[in-house]
């Protein structure tokens, strides 16, 4: 890819990213349900709860880097 093709693209794929981004973070937000996480005296869930957006916030990451690492 050319350095004037780059160029041009550069700005709507940051717009795409930061997108991306903000709506990957407002879906975690709106499926956690904290009082169910955080009213029970069984930890259980909690912890699996935080293991699971520790995965997924690394997937994420590494997804985001393979895919704009040149942008």
């Amino acid at each position: 890819m050319s350095a004037d093709v780059t160029e041009a693209v550069k700005p709507q794929l940051k717009s795409i990213q930061g997108f991306w981004f903000a709506l990957a973070f407002t879906c975690i937000g709106l499926e956690t349900n904290f009082r169910d996480l955080f009213g029970t005296h069984n930890r259980k869930p909690l912890l699996a709860f935080l293991g699971a957006q520790t995965f997924n916030i690394f997937i994420t990451l590494v997804i985001a880097y393979l895919l704009f690492r040149n942008a």
